[in-house]
């Protein structure tokens, strides 16, 4: 997870002007949804002594956020295509 997590500062701090110049903060809601899911996957569930239906809904609620994130990226780097396309033209 460390070496995701400094890949990830490394690949924002290299490409950090070109990010700055586009839509940012849709990417940043992408990264936060993702770190959510990956906080609720870390987290003890099974620790906490919960009854099914908390362990269903700590699962729903994980991919729920992976997907919004995922799916949150995906029009971030379409919109983003599509600016740079229109640019060319």
């Amino acid at each position: 997870m460390a070496a995701y997590l400094l890949l990830g500062i490394g690949f924002v701090f290299l490409n950090r002007n070109e990010i700055l110049s586009s839509e940012y903060l849709l990417l940043g809601l992408a990264l936060a949804m993702l770190g959510i899911s990956v906080f609720l996957d870390d987290l003890p569930i099974e620790e906490f002594g919960l009854r099914y239906f908390w362990k269903q809904l700590e699962l729903f609620l994980e991919d729920g956020f992976k997907f919004a994130g995922i799916a949150t990226w995906l029009i971030y780097f379409v919109r983003y295509a599509a600016r740079k396309i229109e640019s060319v033209q």
